[in-house]
């Protein structure tokens, strides 16, 4: 885990610790996100789609991103990422999709250990 996304962490922990209940759910940038950063986090891991009672109404969470199912190299791109398997891949490896080769040479500059 990098500086920054400790430090992110620590602030859910500092909401948490005051009271705060703190839920977290993946989006496009964020599906590697698991269960250590969670815990340091202290905030609970939410599937998508999950549904919750909110003032007696059932209320659907999600991120949005499946219901764009026109785009489908968005869809299979999505399928593989959110795979276990890839996902462990993906974490192995250090690799973040950016969003161009400049900002791709950038991140894997920037993941390399020190």
């Amino acid at each position: 885990m990098s500086d920054f996304q400790r430090s992110i962490a620590m602030a859910l922990a500092k909401l948490a610790q005051s009271g705060t209940q703190v839920y977290l759910m993946h989006g496009n940038r964020d599906f590697l996100l698991g269960r250590a950063f969670c815990r340091l986090a202290r905030c609970q891991l939410l599937e998508d789609p999950t549904v919750i009672e909110l003032n007696g109404h059932r209320v659907l969470l999600s991120h949005g991103d499946a219901f764009c199912t026109q785009d489908l190299a968005y869809m299979r791109m999505r399928r593989w990422l959110r795979n276990p398997l890839s996902s462990c891949c993906c974490a192995i490896c250090r690799w973040q999709p950016a969003r161009s080769s400049r900002a791709s040479y950038a991140t894997k500059a920037a993941l390399r250990p020190a």
